[in-house]
């Protein structure tokens, strides 16, 4: 049996709710999940069964889903993808994020 990998999204918002995705998958089977909902979205590969078990595992961990989901920075991602060292991306973000949090306190 293949190894089962997750991964979680930064939070996202939808229609106003605060929402992550979560993805499992492996050589042949990929299942998609929404938190704080619990609920496989779409899925291939997987049987009705082995969905409803990872929808539970997303009820059981909602409280770890959530916590990783807060940590993810988008815009961190998208540098590491690009190719920037871990000081390089560390340094660009802190003042992004920092020019960011200065324009939403002077906008309050």
């Amino acid at each position: 049996m293949e190894e089962l990998t997750m991964s979680v999204s930064g939070i996202c918002r939808k229609d106003g709710k605060k929402l992550a995705y979560v993805t499992f998958s492996d050589a042949g089977r990929k299942a998609e999940g929404v938190i704080p909902d619990c609920k496989i979205l779409s899925q291939t590969g997987f049987t009705e069964e082995e969905a409803g078990q990872l929808e539970l595992y997303m009820k059981m961990n909602l409280a770890e889903l959530k916590k990783q989901a807060a940590a993810i920075s988008p815009l961190r991602a998208l540098m590491k993808q690009a190719g920037l060292s871990e000081a390089h991306t560390a340094s660009a973000c802190n003042e992004v994020e920092g020019r960011i949090n200065e324009k939403d306190t002077y906008h309050k």
